[in-house]
């Protein structure tokens, strides 16, 4: 396993760093610094998780109804610029919480991505780097 652990955690950091690279054209990405290995130690299976938020915050959603599974609160971007990324590589089988997301898997390993607010071109630029490893999409 720990050959599998620094091969995909190589792969992580790469799309890390690529994102933290755009600071020059998005001057808030500074914050994100180049990152080590963050793996889990528990006995938990293998995961890695990415974590950015630059002027997001939770506010009342207005399409909320009681009863409904629809959430009271929501992330929303304060400003312009606001933007939220989360990056998680995980061992499939791991708990992946009541949300259906797309598989999308490198080898054995699940990933999903979640990114709100940004403008369109900062979305897509932080997709090609992740699509630049070239994830396989299984069906």
């Amino acid at each position: 396993m720990d050959k599998k652990i620094k091969k995909y955690s190589e792969i992580f950091n790469r799309i890390i760093n690529q994102i933290a690279l755009l600071k020059d054209e998005y001057p808030h990405f500074s914050e994100i610094e180049p990152i080590e290995n963050k793996i889990s130690k528990s006995s938990d299976p293998f995961e890695i998780s990415f974590l950015y938020s630059h002027h997001m915050d939770l506010v009342d959603n207005p399409r909320w109804k009681p009863r409904m599974k629809i959430p009271k609160k929501i992330l929303a971007p304060t400003s312009e610029d606001g933007i939220y990324i989360w990056i998680r590589f995980m061992e499939k089988g791991k708990y992946m919480s009541q949300r259906v997301l797309p598989p999308t898997y490198i080898g054995d390993i699940h990933v999903t991505v979640d990114i709100l607010g940004g403008n369109s071109e900062v979305k897509e630029k932080i997709w090609s780097i992740i699509k630049s490893e070239n994830l396989t999409i299984e069906k």
